[in-house]
């Protein structure tokens, strides 16, 4: 099969097969195993699909920790209006939906990812809102919770750490998640959770690492 662009629910049914985050099985995601082209994909592939990296389609470790954390933890959010940053596939915001938020926004700057995470959320038989753009520094409102859990990375990675302490500071409460990629510092942060999960890109969840999931000291 030629790689030939589409649209993108086409693409996402097509390239990807329905699975379980190791760390998370109650919760079924549209991924990107080793079986999967596009686990091989080169640059040249990626572009006769007119697709950037498709970050969307692994169940990182950040977002696995959130979920899990949520899940055993529905208190969290039980109720609540929940604000899903830099969502990916959607794993953080569908456990919240899951655990009863009142209602889950996913956030992300790559629109074939919100096109992932509303069908994963209708694999799982939840509705998340989708809100496109980059709202870092956005004093979110209407959120009672920010969850951010693969967030960090490069050097815009403190200003976003900032911005989710502010709101921490306003009273929001915020849940992120570091996997010791090195991109933050994490002291001063309230640790919640400690999960050993599986590595980036790593289908079948033999290879862990520690990710914590923190909360700013307000």
């Amino acid at each position: 099969m030629s790689w030939v662009s589409t649209s993108p629910l086409q693409l996402i049914e097509r390239e990807t097969v329905v699975s379980r985050a190791p760390l998370c099985p109650e919760i079924q995601l549209h991924l990107v195993t080793h079986t999967c082209r596009l686990w091989r994909a080169t640059d040249r592939d990626l572009e006769a699909l007119e697709l950037a990296d498709p970050f969307w389609a692994f169940a990182w470790a950040g977002g696995q920790a959130i979920a899990r954390y949520l899940l055993d933890h529905p208190e969290e959010v039980r109720g609540r209006k929940v604000f899903d940053f830099a969502a990916g596939g959607g794993i953080q915001g569908i456990a919240a939906a899951l655990a009863g938020a009142s209602c889950v926004a996913a956030n992300d700057l790559d629109p074939i990812a919100l096109h992932a995470a509303s069908m994963n959320a209708d694999l799982n038989g939840v509705h998340l809102d989708l809100a496109g753009g980059d709202l870092v520094g956005d004093p979110l409102a209407e959120f009672e919770v920010v969850l951010a859990g693969d967030a960090f990375y490069g050097s815009e990675a403190p200003a976003v750490l900032k911005w989710l302490c502010r709101l921490a500071k306003a009273g929001k409460r915020v849940l992120l998640a570091d996997a010791g990629r090195g991109f933050i510092e994490t002291e001063g942060l309230l640790g919640l959770a400690q999960f050993e999960t599986p590595t980036d890109e790593d289908s079948d969840g033999t290879r862990l690492r520690p990710t914590w999931v923190y909360t700013p000291n307000p």
